[in-house]
């Protein structure tokens, strides 16, 4: 979702970076530009030639990891914008002097409550974010355990995974 909030916001190229092409793919349908694969392909060469060598503009790390936590930092150019709005199991270690010295601003952010609702859902009504291409999982309620399974073990290569009352 952030690929299309990216776009619907003005972002000119929306660079998507994983691990499972499969999720990459997705991606694509939904907005991406371009999809960086990083078991296949090394992350900082492939921006540093996409962007000139300048980094990009602003960087949204959603996937809680001290892998990616890092690789935000990296990636991003100088006095640029970070958004970590990943859940993180475990204490990150960064370099908050590069942060610092790069004149970067990092902000944090869980998209959650009416604040969030009141500027997603007009744009979901409207056509301009596709929620669809993500849900890759339904379940009746009765099923819920086995839906919370299906997400945490990403089972099926599981990316949302709704229940239905």
């Amino acid at each position: 979702m952030a690929a299309q909030l990216a776009k619907v916001f003005g972002a000119s190229k929306v660079i998507l970076i994983g691990t499972r092409q499969a999720r990459l793919e997705v991606g694509k349908k939904v907005g991406a530009d371009i999809l960086i694969n990083i078991k296949e392909e090394d992350l900082n060469e492939r921006i540093k030639e996409i962007t000139g060598g300048l980094g990009v503009d602003f960087t949204v790390e959603a996937s809680g990891s001290q892998g990616g936590a890092v690789q935000a930092i990296d990636i991003t150019k100088k006095s640029g914008r970070i958004s970590l709005i990943g859940i993180y199991k475990d204490l990150v270690k960064i370099d908050l002097n590069h942060v610092v010295q790069y004149n970067m601003t990092m902000a944090g952010g869980k998209a959650e409550g009416m604040w969030c609702l009141e500027r997603v859902i007009p744009l979901m009504a409207d056509g301009r974010i596709d929620v669809k291409p993500l849900i890759t999982h339904e379940f009746p309620l009765k099923d819920i355990n086995e839906a919370v399974n299906t997400f945490v073990e990403r089972i099926g290569g599981a990316l949302k995974v709704v229940v239905k009352p």
